[in-house]
């Protein structure tokens, strides 16, 4: 039997494109599931990316605190 070989679906999820924030594109993602418009395992791949995404944008925060603090204490940066 030959390996499965992912496909690739066009989705509209303006819904998704419009969320400002990042815990309302996943709502939409959510949402999109109970309507029927994604599928539930392409809707958890895009919940991870949009966790992903959270994390990254947490470090940087942190990055930019830590930068501003060490400006304050007159700390350079190693």
């Amino acid at each position: 039997m030959p390996a499965l070989k992912s496909t690739v679906a066009v989705i509209d999820l303006t819904e998704l494109e419009q969320a400002e924030t990042l815990s309302e594109k996943a709502e939409a993602i959510i949402q999109a599931v109970g309507t029927g418009k994604l599928a539930l395992d392409i809707a958890a791949q895009l919940i991870s990316a949009v966790a992903t995404l959270a994390k990254v944008i947490e470090i940087d925060q942190l990055q930019e605190r830590l930068e501003t603090l060490g400006q304050h204490l007159k700390v350079k940066p190693r």
